[in-house]
């Protein structure tokens, strides 16, 4: 075989492997990450055409490799973590063996039955607006030793990684987990909602590797409101509006629904 011919399918590799690892959204499920520009009548649209509200994009080798990198960052800060401090680390812990599981500290992480550690995974909050939707999310890390602190951890390009002031963006998104904290279905007194850190990992060499932003729980204020707009929309989706005025709006641009919302429509 020719070298073209062997790239072009390590490309394609590449692009089903990391579509294959990327989860598809019910439609009732709206991810921590989506209040920030959340849209009803995008709900509506993902109900229509039997859709996740955030489904899965296509992408190009370049992107699905730049997207691959950025997870396995992330992880070795996790899994080193985990595996030199596990007591300082809160989440599920499941058996590899014999499944067996539990919310907490890793301090208890060794099966007695199987003599084997339990496998880290993060820890999902969630709130239930009624019987079909919620919001939810996976906390990257929950860390510490009197209270867990929960780490939203970004792999950042170098201007990112620059700024003196985070991105809005990320800093919304573990607003909405410390909401999801404090008011979610399940109450954990051990883990902090006062605070959380967000966790800059660059792409590139740096010594440290480390920049953190503290994000005070004060700006969940704004989150509730959003929180109750949200609410308020789902619960109303037969006169569901659109948030943004054209097609050629920047978040327009971005949706997976730009064209059935622009140029289909829904019956």
């Amino acid at each position: 075989m020719e070298i073209k011919m062997l790239l072009r399918e390590i490309n394609k590799a590449i692009r089903h492997d990391i579509m294959d690892g990327r989860a598809e959204d019910t439609p009732y499920k709206i991810h921590a990450s989506s209040v920030y520009d959340f849209c009803p009548y995008r709900v509506k649209l993902a109900l229509a055409l039997k859709r996740g509200y955030s489904p899965q994009q296509p992408l190009d080798s370049g992107r699905a490799m730049t997207f691959k990198i950025g997870r396995k960052i992330q992880d070795i800060i996790i899994e080193s973590v985990v595996s030199f401090q596990p007591e300082y680390v809160y989440g599920f812990w499941r058996c590899p063996i014999c499944d067996s599981r539990y919310i907490g500290s890793g301090v208890n992480r060794k099966c007695k039955r199987c003599n084997v550690n339990r496998e880290y995974h993060e820890l999902e909050v969630r709130y239930t607006i009624n019987d079909k939707f919620f919001i939810s999310g996976s906390i990257d890390l929950l860390y510490g030793i009197d209270k867990f602190v929960p780490f939203e951890i970004k792999s950042v390009r170098r201007e990112d990684f620059e700024l003196k002031e985070p991105i809005y963006k990320y800093v919304y998104q573990l607003a909405v987990y410390l909401w999801l904290i404090k008011y979610g279905d399940v109450q954990r007194p051990e883990i902090n909602s006062d605070f959380g850190v967000l966790l800059y990992i660059p792409k590139f060499h740096r010594n440290p590797p480390l920049k953190a932003f503290k994000v005070p729980g004060s700006i969940t204020k704004r989150i509730d409101r959003d929180i109750k707009e949200l609410v308020k929309g789902v619960r109303d989706l037969d006169n569901a509006t659109k948030i943004c005025k054209s097609s050629n709006s920047p978040l327009a641009k971005k949706c997976p629904f730009r064209r059935e919302c622009w140029e289909i429509g829904i019956n």
